[in-house]
């Protein structure tokens, strides 16, 4: 048996099967607190063992249309002074409407204090000032809740496995709220100085993923110089598992095949993230946005039997924004990068709205009687972008439809337009083909169902797409795996991305890396994807961090989660058998694929380890590999290669915590 210590730079823990155990750690254990850039807490580590827990301070707007929340656009003034981090900032609800804050954390025996202050500069029509805490559904459902008063009277309610009509399922005034998960492995409890007004709420009513705690520390609206504050002491429990894994690999058995792993290029392709990433990420499948609004503005170039070609071609002008799509989407085609081409807005004038109910773009309508012009626009779109640049999507999609981003459907307007467009670009004789669903979460594939029945609209489908934002259970990942078996068509993650509130940049978040290792990893083994597209690949979510010098040069800097995803992307053969893999550890989670033939077969088995370090043994390697190649990624390494290890048919591991090792047989 051959050993290989996978250790990242600075971490002295090699540990022994002997210490392979699971300890509960709570108030004076190591305790690190994950905040953000303007005093948010993205999640506790407990000696290591993750609990996933995220506090913010939000105002929500008079009739909870819109909230002010802290926006790392706005960076807050940060500084430290005898161990108290300080974060000094503004929150904007409305143009020139704010509201200051500061935000004292202290980390002690065990729990995170929290000082905060908060100061209207003007009158704001808010419902009131919050601080805002969320747990995920997955993690702790069918867990308790309680709150208890200053008189000692407590409510308990259980934590609803399914969500229920009634989405808020515990409030009162409390100075003391638990929450525990359903095995009593990971508990927080709150502590504030005084009884505060308390709800708590399921999100899947509005399509999220968390129980979240509303804290309203003063009822609004508010006067301009009206202040308010609380002090609130989090004690997390956690029981520390640091048990070996056992884990396995079937070279035997192929589950499915994988294309391989991509990303969107659909906003701010001029951005230096995005020339970076198509340089040094291999891209097995892209997303691209449909610029129609830009193209055809004006009704009057289709008022005729023919578009006005010369008007539409008049745009496509040197510099412009419509140039720079089309030449990038050469640039994708050029390396052979299958292509999904997707609409997010639409000319005004294909609406029949009106607009004014929809002033922040979403859920626009375009009538049947104006679906020939709408076929005119997008074939027009796609015939030109052949002819002038070579690029001929593989498949095309209106994005979101189901819930109107930008352009709203039904599942019946789904099926139907699937048919309409599918023979309107069979005429024009592209390639294109439709997507069936390219919908808002896994949890939306009801929408495809229509269009699934209907046989006529699923001789114009190439594949089946859902984007997986706010992640799921197996049992629904599996049932767009399942569909996608029975239409016999590949199914795609055609936007990979774990929280899609994009104004906030939960992406910089200290650990959103590793959440989006497990979304990959946990897709992969119960969605089953022929190809996955990361939400994105350039400087929205971006994966590097840029700053121009004064030379005018660009300088980057890849972040862990750019090198995760380069684990993912780079060192995954393409088109590869997806091969059966089995761990005894909830918290790691392998993968494994092969490519080519024996004895060329390429390798790659991706390890990911969400919690503290810890031993691992994989068993099942193919006899045809002598050694392979290890990668590590964590908290202070970056896609290190470490030595070789010998394959012996069972190799053990030391895994760093909070990491991704991958093993492979390809070269460098």
């Amino acid at each position: 048996m051959s050993k290989l210590h996978v250790v990242c730079a600075s971490m002295a823990i090699l540990l022994t099967g002997a210490a392979s155990h699971a300890q509960p750690q709570g108030p004076g254990s190591d305790l690190e607190v994950l905040s953000d850039r303007n005093g948010g807490i993205a999640g506790l580590l407990v000696s290591g063992e993750d609990v996933p827990l995220q506090v913010e301070l939000r105002l929500p707007a008079k009739g909870w249309n819109r909230q002010g929340r802290l926006n790392p656009g706005r960076p807050a003034t940060v500084s430290t002074e005898d161990g108290t981090k300080s974060w000094q900032g503004t929150i904007e609800l409305d143009k020139g409407k704010r509201c200051r804050y500061q935000m004292n954390l202290l980390e002690q025996g065990g729990s995170a204090v929290i000082d905060l202050d908060v100061v209207a500069e003007a009158d704001l029509e808010v419902e009131g000032v919050y601080l805002w805490a969320q747990f995920p559904v997955i993690q702790f459902k069918g867990g308790r809740v309680s709150l208890t008063s200053d008189d000692g009277k407590e409510t308990v309610a259980d934590c609803p496995a399914t969500l229920n009509e009634k989405y808020i399922f515990l409030g009162g005034r409390a100075n003391r709220v638990h929450i525990a998960d359903a095995a009593q492995r990971t508990a927080v409890e709150f502590l504030l100085d005084r009884p505060i007004g308390t709800s708590v709420q399921d999100d899947r009513k509005f399509n999220g993923s968390e129980y979240s705690f509303l804290f309203q520390l003063v009822r609004g609206p508010l006067k301009a110089g009206q202040q308010t504050g609380v002090r609130m002491t989090i004690r997390p429990t956690a029981t520390v598992d640091t048990r070996a894994a056992h884990l396995t690999v079937d070279a035997t058995r192929v589950r499915y095949k994988l294309d391989g792993f991509g990303g969107n290029y659909c906003f701010s392709v001029d951005s230096p993230p995005a020339a970076y990433t198509l340089e040094h990420l291999r891209s097995a499948w892209a997303r691209i946005e449909m610029v129609a609004s830009q193209w055809a503005p004006d009704a009057a170039d289709f008022a005729g039997a023919e578009p006005d070609w010369g008007k539409l071609e008049s745009r496509d002008e040197p510099g412009s924004s419509l140039r720079r799509r089309f030449e990038f989407d050469r640039q994708l085609q050029q390396r052979s990068i299958p292509i999904v081409s997707s609409i997010w807005w639409l000319p005004e004038w294909l609406y029949g709205d009106g607009g004014g109910q929809n002033t922040d773009g979403h859920r626009r309508i375009v009538p049947r009687d104006k679906w020939p012009k709408l076929a005119e626009v997008i074939g027009s779109y796609l015939v030109y972008e052949k002819r002038r640049y070579g690029v001929e999507p593989d498949l095309f999609s209106f994005n979101e439809s189901n819930a109107g981003v930008m352009v709203l459907m039904t599942p019946e307007e789904h099926r139907e337009i699937i048919k309409f467009l599918g023979t309107h670009f069979a005429g024009l004789g592209l390639k294109t083909r439709m997507l069936l669903g390219d919908c808002t979460g896994a949890g939306s594939i009801g929408f495809t169902s229509a269009a699934a029945a209907d046989a006529e609209a699923m001789h114009f489908v190439g594949a089946v797409a859902f984007h997986s934002w706010s992640g799921a259970e197996a049992s629904v990942y599996a049932g767009w795996a399942d569909l996608a078996d029975r239409l016999k068509l590949p199914l795609l993650v055609t936007e990979l991305g774990v929280d899609a509130n994009y104004r906030n940049r939960p992406h910089q978040q200290p650990g959103y890396g590793l959440r989006e290792v497990r979304m990959y990893q946990e897709l992969l083994l119960h969605a089953r994807p022929a190809g996955t597209m990361y939400w994105e690949f350039t400087s929205d979510y971006s994966l590097v961090g840029w700053e121009k010098k004064p030379d005018g040069e660009v300088a980057i800097s890849p972040t862990d989660r750019f090198f995760f995803a380069k684990h993912f992307c780079n060192l995954t053969p393409l088109d590869a058998d997806a091969l059966a893999t089995s761990s005894d550890h909830p918290k790691v989670l392998v993968t494994a694929f092969a490519a080519g033939e024996v004895p060329r077969r390429v390798y790659t088995i991706h390890i990911a380890n969400l919690g503290p370090a810890r031993e691992a043994q994989l068993d099942g390697l193919p006899g045809d590999v002598s050694r392979f190649r290890a990668i590590c990624t964590g908290p202070t390494d970056s896609f290190r290669e470490l030595d070789p290890v010998e394959n012996k048919g069972s190799i053990q591991l030391t895994l760093p915590g909070r990491s991704l090792v991958t093993l492979t047989n390809s070269p460098k």
